[in-house]
Formats: C-alpha cells, structure tokens, sequence
C-alpha cells in the first residue's frame, strides 16, 4: 500500500487517513492498520505513538516523512533562543559577582545602607563598617563613600547586562523569520 500526503492528508493508496500534524522538526508519521472498534477509519498514524489496541491486532503499514512547520519551527527556535539569553545573561552576570567572595556580596544591602547612613550624618554606630576599617587607614566617611561608589558601578554594569538581556529578548520576539532569529546576538 503507498502511503502519500496530499493537500494536507494523509492516504493509504486512497483513503483518507488522517490530517498531516503540526511538527517543530522534520519527522516520519508511521502509518498502521488497526480494528475499526479502535479507530473507525481502520488506520492509526502519529509521529511519536505506537496504536494502544493490541499489538496483535494492529499491523504497520509504513511512514511518511513529513516536513516541520515553519512557524512551529520558528517558535521552538525562539524559545531556545530566550532560554540560552537567559543563561547567557546569567553567566555575565556570575562572572561580574565573582569578583567579590560570595558572603561577602551577601553583606552588600547592610554595607550601603549603613554608608548612606554614615555620608548623611544620621550614623553613630556602623557595625559592619566600624569592625570592617578598625586598624586601616580608612575612615568612616571615606569608607561609606567607597561602598556607595563601588555599588554604583555595580549597579551601573549589572544594568547594562540587563539592558542587552532585554534588546535581546525584544529581537527574539519580534523575529517573523529564521534569520532574523539567527541574527540575534549576545
């Protein structure tokens, strides 16, 4: 028996079998005879099922190939897309805390708050900042004002990572094609 598609069918020499499915990728719809108690055209056919009545009872026919379709293929590339930006950005992002042990960028939201409190007069006691320069050359003031300055080039970074995340995210979302997909870089 010739299994064939034709204007969105799938046939067995010249039955109608079942509408060619919607696919992310190129695969083969394997086609199989089957009791009509089953199914009442007699026929199963899917990419990625075997037929649930007894395998006895079913008898395969053969596969066709049929082609992805393009906007399935264009979402699934998008999602991937997205999925490796966010890990990109992730890693960027890593790499940028890294240069700073991990409990102690723990300590970040304490340190600020306690500097600002310093550089606004309203501090007399800054545990972590008075423990942090006793016996340095810093002071309080000039201390206080280096975690201000440091947290905002961290944070002035860290948002330009963001900011190239979300140009990106916008690009792959707006893509109506492979290549416009493709042209979207890190």
């Amino acid at each position: 028996m010739t299994i064939r598609i034709e204007n969105g069918v799938i046939y067995v020499g010249d039955e109608s079998v079942a509408a060619v499915p919607a696919l992310h990728r190129n695969s083969r719809v394997h086609v199989w005879q089957v009791p009509t108690e089953y199914r009442a055209s007699g026929y199963f056919a899917s990419h990625n099922e075997h037929p649930a009545c007894r395998s006895k009872d079913a008898t395969y026919i053969g596969f066709v190939e049929v082609e992805a379709d393009p906007i399935l293929v264009l979402e699934e590339r998008k999602r991937q897309a997205m999925q490796d930006l966010f890990t990109q950005c992730d890693a960027d992002l890593e790499l940028l805390g890294q240069q700073y042990p991990k409990r102690e960028s723990d300590t970040w939201p304490f340190q600020l708050e306690e500097a600002k409190d310093i550089l606004a007069g309203t501090a007399e006691i800054t545990p972590f900042i008075d423990n942090t320069i006793y016996g340095t050359e810093f002071t309080r003031t000039g201390y206080a004002q280096l975690i201000v300055d440091n947290n905002a080039a961290w944070a002035a970074t860290a948002g330009s990572i963001v900011n190239k995340r979300l140009k990106a995210k916008k690009a792959i979302q707006d893509a109506t094609t492979l290549e416009e997909l493709e042209a979207v870089t890190w």
